[in-house]
C-alpha cells in the first residue's frame, strides 16, 4: 500500500472516532484515547487486511470502557451505521450532481455546434 493512502486512511479513521463520538457524547479524553489505540493497532497491522472501520468502531467501544464512559454495543453500531448512511448520501449526491453537470456542459456544446 503507498503512504499517502496509508495516511489518507490513518485520517479517515481518526475522523470517524470523533464524529461518532460526538454522536455518542463521550468525553474527549475517551475520543483521544480510541484514536490512540487506532494509530497503535495499524503500527503493526495491514490496512490491506483489516478494514478500517470495524477497527475504529472497536476503538471507540473500548475507549469509552477504559475512560469509564461505557456505550452499549448497540448504540457503538447504530451510530455508525448512520454515519456511513450520511456519507453515501452526500457521495451520491456529489455523484448525480458531477454526472447532472457532465451532462448537461455536453448537451451545451451540443447546441452551440
Amino acid at each position: 500500500m503507498e503512504y499517502e493512502t496509508e495516511i489518507d486512511l490513518r485520517i479517515l479513521g481518526c475522523e470517524l472516532i470523533q464524529d461518532s463520538g460526538v454522536l455518542l457524547r463521550l468525553p474527549q479524553v475517551a475520543m483521544a484515547t480510541a484514536q490512540v489505540l487506532y494509530q497503535r493497532f495499524f503500527y503493526s497491522k495491514s490496512f490491506v487486511r483489516h478494514f478500517y472501520e470495524h477497527y475504529a468502531m472497536a476503538c471507540i467501544f473500548l475507549a469509552a470502557k477504559l475512560e469509564e464512559s461505557p456505550r452499549r454495543i448497540r448504540d457503538v453500531i447504530n451510530v455508525f451505521h448512520h454515519i456511513r448512511q450520511v456519507r453515501d448520501k452526500k457521495y451520491c449526491r456529489m455523484h448525480y450532481w458531477l454526472l447532472f453537470q457532465n451532462t448537461d456542459t455536453r448537451d451545451s456544446r451540443s447546441k452551440l455546434q
